[in-house]
């Protein structure tokens, strides 16, 4: 089976080399068809001098960077574009998904089109965890579904994938293409658990307001579409 990985990052110039090098270490235990689609969204540091330097060692890794800043949903639309692969995975560039569990899900797409992941035995933080507690418990109840998460790391068929509209460039993007390919596309999905690493540096944009603010917007556009 193959598989894209798409890292989408913004200034983890800090990160990204010890998450290439852990997602390498793993990933060719499963399977050795892969790319690796690392988006820069414009990273006001030295992220894609990192990954130019350390790709020269690795034919499987490409690097392409956003002229704008595009969020996390455009950096992921845009590693889209480019998948070649049949399965197609994202992970985040500051190292906090657990590719040795991740991995062992891969699997799975053999039945099922989408294998989506929950976090379990994570602490985050109360206020993180209390909104993306109450962000699942909104979406299921509006959309009628009974998810335990909607923004873990998941695998998608590409070409089931690829007939969805993604509207959202914000951190939205995968509970928008859950709902859709879940409501509208009937397709077969599983959830597995996975615990999540700690960051390697720095800390996370995930519940700044202005990224709330968009999560709201793409939730009334979605919900008017479903």
């Amino acid at each position: 089976m193959s598989l894209s990985i798409i890292i989408p990052c913004f200034n983890e110039e800090k990160n990204i080399v010890s998450v290439l090098k852990y997602l390498l270490q793993t990933v060719k235990k499963y399977t050795h068809n892969y790319e690796i689609i690392v988006i820069d969204d414009s990273s006001q540091d030295k992220t894609s001098e990192k990954v130019k330097n350390f790709q020269k060692k690795e034919k499987n890794i490409y690097l392409f960077r956003n002229k704008l800043n595009l969020g996390y949903g455009g950096s992921f639309k845009e590693g889209l574009k480019r998948c070649k692969k049949k399965y197609v995975v994202t992970a985040t560039g500051d190292g906090e998904t657990n590719f040795n569990i991740l991995f062992k899900y891969f699997n799975y797409t053999k039945k099922f089109s989408i294998v989506c992941t929950y976090p379990v035995g994570n602490d985050r933080g109360v206020l993180r965890n209390f909104l993306s507690s109450f962000f699942t418990k909104i979406l299921n109840f509006f959309f009628n579904l009974n998810l335990k998460y909607y923004n873990g790391a998941t695998f998608y068929e590409l070409k089931k994938l690829k007939k969805v509209f993604i509207g959202s460039n914000g951190f939205f993007f995968n509970a928008e293409i859950l709902i859709k390919l879940i409501k509208i596309e009937n397709i077969k999905f599983i959830e597995k658990p996975i615990m999540m690493k700690t960051r390697f540096k720095g800390k996370s944009n995930a519940i700044k307001l202005s990224v709330l603010f968009h999560v709201i917007i793409d939730f009334i556009k979605t919900r008017i579409l479903i």
